[in-house]
């Protein structure tokens, strides 16, 4: 992967924005953003508004987390949903088992993750405002 694609930071809205504002400002800027949580997509969000981009017809934005926020229509953010009630349910057994010493070598669990489709990310192949004006 291309490190200049790649912003990190804290995880909050400012990260996001910072980086939002540096990918989407380049020459050869990307058609889509996924942001590590949606915290982070919100601030993408808000670079996009203040740099005159549309969502999702110039770039899709897509977070991770599902957070209550991100379905309020101010935001209509498509993100990964990940099963945090189960995680939490996996964490506790394997801390109580550690405690009562019956825990073995350090476990690994994967979770089922799901795609929450919203406004904020088009489909592979969409034709955004630019191209599909420049095309005309």
């Amino acid at each position: 992967l291309d490190g200049t694609l790649v912003h990190r930071g804290a995880v909050d809205a400012r990260t996001g924005f910072e980086g939002g504002m540096e990918l989407l400002s380049r020459p050869d800027r990307p058609t889509a953003v996924f942001c590590a949580t949606d915290y982070m997509a919100f601030g993408t969000l808000d670079a996009t508004k203040r740099l005159g981009l549309l969502v999702p017809d110039d770039v899709s934005i897509v977070g991770y987390n599902d957070l209550d926020a991100s379905g309020w229509s101010m935001f209509d953010l498509t993100t990964v949903r990940q099963p945090l009630e189960d995680m939490a349910s996996a964490a506790a057994e394997l801390l109580l088992a550690r405690i009562d010493g019956a825990a073995g070598a350090p476990v690994h669990r994967n979770f089922a993750v799901e795609w929450v489709q919203r406004g904020s990310a088009a489909p592979v192949g969409h034709l955004g405002r630019a191209q599909s004006v420049k095309d005309r």
